[in-house]
């Protein structure tokens, strides 16, 4: 039997709260993309499929140390409308 969807919750919420800065930026950045671009799966699909990416992130920083992240991927996965108000600034020097 599988998990209810509250407990899928509550063993992500456990998993993220161990990542490292870059991994919960990591976790995030996925999820974003499984929320968004997996229409065709239910809720609980895509939470399992969450759950799973937290639980193996948090498994790797176990065993091989934190996640690290290049600045210009961490700059990429800063907030749409920073982006492209920097697009626009970028623009203006062009």
């Amino acid at each position: 039997m599988s998990a209810t969807l509250a407990e899928q919750r509550t063993a992500l919420r456990t998993a993220e709260a161990d990542l490292s800065s870059d991994g919960k930026l990591m976790l995030a950045a996925l999820s974003e993309k499984i929320g968004c671009q997996m229409n065709r799966y239910s809720g609980d699909s895509k939470a399992e499929l969450k759950l799973f990416v937290a639980t193996e992130l948090q498994a790797k920083e176990r065993s091989q140390g934190p996640v690290q992240v290049w600045a210009e991927r961490r700059r990429m996965a800063s907030a749409p409308e920073q982006r492209r108000a920097a697009g626009r600034a970028d623009a203006g020097r062009a």
